[in-house]
C-alpha cells in the first residue's frame, strides 16, 4: 500500500501535479488488484493515496474512470514519445515492456475477470490500452501507407507482439520479462510482418 503524502500547500507545479497523479493511480492499482474492481474501495484509494474522495470524483469521473486512467497510466510512452523520431522497432520495444509489466498484466486479468458485472471497465479498458498501444504503433509504420493499412498492419503487429507468451503471463505461468527478451520478442514480431524498422 503506498505510504499517504501530506497535504498540498499552494498552487501545485506542473510537476507536482504529475506526481500526485502518479501517486493517486498507484494507490488505485494496488487496491484494484487486491480486492478487484468491485471490491475496491473509493475511499481506500484517497487514504492510501493521501486524497480526498471528491478530488478523486472531481479528476477521474468515477471508479471506472479512475481504472481507466489506471490502464492509461501503463502507456505513458504515447505523449511521451509523441512527435518524437521514433523508429518502429523501439516502438514495439516499449510497447511489449508495458503490456508485459506486472502492473498491466494485473489490470488485464481484472477486466477479463470482471468485464461481465460491470461492461463499463471493458470499453475503458480497450480505449485506454490496446486501442493506444495500436495508433502508436500506426504513427511508426513506414510512411506511404493507406489510413487502411496503417490500421491492418498496426493490429496485426499488436496482436503478434502479445501472442502466446500474453496468454501464458495472464495465466501466471511466467514472470514479467526481462528487458532482453522484450527487444528480442519485439524484433522477431517485425520480422514476422517483414515490415521495415
Amino acid at each position: 500500500m503506498a505510504t499517504p503524502a501530506g497535504p498540498l500547500r499552494g498552487r501545485p507545479t506542473t510537476a507536482g501535479r504529475a506526481r500526485r497523479h502518479r501517486e493517486i493511480l498507484d494507490a488505485a492499482i494496488s487496491e484494484f488488484l487486491h480486492n478487484g474492481f468491485g471490491g475496491a474501495s473509493m475511499d481506500a484509494i484517497a487514504l492510501a493515496a493521501g486524497a480526498t474522495k471528491r478530488t478523486l470524483y472531481t479528476h477521474y469521473g468515477d471508479k471506472a474512470g479512475l481504472y481507466g486512467a489506471a490502464v492509461e497510466q501503463q502507456h505513458t510512452y504515447v505523449e511521451e514519445f509523441r512527435g518524437e523520431q521514433v523508429t518502429l522497432e523501439s516502438a514495439a520495444i516499449v510497447v511489449v515492456g508495458s503490456v508485459f509489466s506486472d502492473a498491466s498484466i494485473g489490470l488485464h486479468r481484472l477486466v477479463l475477470a470482471e468485464a461481465h458485472r460491470f461492461p463499463e471497465i471493458a470499453t475503458s479498458f480497450y480505449s485506454r490500452g490496446p486501442e493506444q498501444a495500436m495508433e502508436f504503433l500506426a504513427e511508426h509504420l513506414p510512411e506511404g501507407l493507406t489510413a487502411a493499412r496503417r490500421r491492418e498492419l498496426s493490429v496485426w503487429l499488436f496482436s503478434l507482439l502479445l501472442g502466446e507468451p500474453h496468454r501464458r503471463r495472464l495465466l501466471g505461468l511466467e514472470t514479467e520479462p526481462s528487458d532482453q527478451w522484450v527487444k528480442r520478442h519485439a524484433v522477431a514480431a517485425l520480422q514476422m510482418l517483414r515490415i521495415n524498422r
